[in-house]
């Protein structure tokens, strides 16, 4: 009769990647390049918004700064 006890490597590999992070034992060296290149794109991906957010908010500043320079520097009489 077969042993039933778990080995290290061996096993159902998804769905404990579909629960959470899986167990060292249960990655092999695939799955964590797999993890680590979707992390890298998740970060990238969070960095490429922070950009176009700091863009957007730096041409209001702008925007805001001339509007306020050409108001101080108005010179025509009324």
């Amino acid at each position: 009769m077969p042993s039933t006890s778990l080995k290290p490597g061996k096993g159902k590999k998804i769905p404990s990647l579909v629960l959470g992070w899986a167990k060292e034992s249960e990655l092999n060296l695939t799955s964590k390049l797999y993890i680590f290149i979707d992390v890298i794109s998740i970060m990238l991906n969070f960095f490429k918004l922070y950009l176009l957010v700091r863009f957007i908010l730096f041409l209001a500043l702008a925007i805001l700064a001339l509007a306020v320079a050409r108001a101080f520097f108005d010179t025509t009489t009324y």
